[in-house]
């Protein structure tokens, strides 16, 4: 008799375990639209455009941030999230800064 009552026990056990896991999936799976739409809000953007040639600057650029990949469009206004805003803008400061250092060190080659 006690055997019957512990199996009986165990599956009434076990159909409430399922009831919560049901219920819990449930409610996350209902809840997941509104996490993500509340993290979207929160995440600050900037419009920006990259230039656009048909020469040298006509193709789509890709930038990696925090193991995020992005296309970006050149030529078309966009909502950069600020990480990938800040790494477009480092990444032209630097190329700058670079063409600047090979041009002055070109112009002292002339002059020696």
């Amino acid at each position: 008799m006690s055997e019957k009552k512990n199996d009986s026990m165990k599956e009434s056990g076990q159909k409430m375990e399922d009831a919560v896991k049901a219920a819990v999936a449930e409610d996350t799976a209902a809840k997941a639209p509104e996490v993500e739409k509340a993290a979207r809000k929160k995440r600050k953007t900037v419009k920006f455009q990259l230039f656009k040639d048909n020469d040298k600057y006509k193709g789509d650029l890709f930038v990696g941030v925090n193991g995020v990949g992005y296309l970006l469009k050149r030529g078309v206004p966009l909502d950069l999230p600020v990480g990938v805003y800040n790494a477009v803008r480092n990444s032209g400061e630097q190329l700058q800064m670079a063409q600047d250092l090979s041009d002055e060190l070109e112009y002292s080659d002339e002059n020696k």
